[in-house]
């Protein structure tokens, strides 16, 4: 334990560590796979919430091709002027399997899946959710396949292995690394 609780630290040395029954808790609970849980955030909460909280922590990797129009020389493999760009599933989740955690915490967002429709991806930690989107409005001006967010550390080194992934090219991609403390 006192192991894990060093990693935690390292990680994050304001990390609040609150200790549970041995039989533990449920990793949804933790980690917030519940991407409806916080849709409504109330204003007191919002005035104590820095959104820029995580700018010295972790790296964050924007995957966008959802205003990309294909042209001879964006160096992808699509048609020139085509946008109907989708992601096999079975693809997506072995790439998906592939990710260390220690690296990357977080890849969440929207894909567009064979079907055509809009799918919610949410992986955390190892864990991956995919959710069909109910929202018609999501996609609905899009034009590519992919709007991701990728937190984590170290990810200069990773992003060839996204674009490959949810094959898109660089230039749909945008790295903020953590601020130096």
């Amino acid at each position: 334990m006192d192991t894990v609780l060093d990693h935690i630290y390292e990680l994050n040395d304001d990390a609040t560590v609150i200790r549970h029954p041995s039989t533990g808790i449920s990793p949804d609970l933790v980690f917030g796979l519940d991407s409806r849980q916080f849709l409504s955030i109330s204003d007191d909460l919002r005035e104590v919430v820095d959104p820029l909280h995580h700018a010295t922590e972790i790296d964050v990797l924007t995957l966008d091709t959802t205003g990309h129009i294909h042209n001879d020389t964006c160096g992808c493999n699509s048609a020139a002027g085509s946008h109907d760009d989708v992601l096999a599933r079975v693809d997506l989740e072995k790439f998906l399997e592939t990710i260390k955690k220690e690296d990357v915490y977080r890849v969440k967002g929207f894909v567009r899946l064979e079907s055509g429709e809009w799918w919610i991806v949410n992986w955390a930690f190892g864990r991956l959710e995919l959710v069909k989107s109910t929202n018609e409005a999501i996609g609905r001006d899009w034009l590519g396949a992919v709007r991701i967010t990728v937190m984590g550390i170290g990810l200069q080194v990773w992003i060839d292995k996204f674009c490959n992934g949810f094959a898109i090219s660089k230039s749909s991609t945008n790295l903020v690394k953590a601020l130096e403390r």
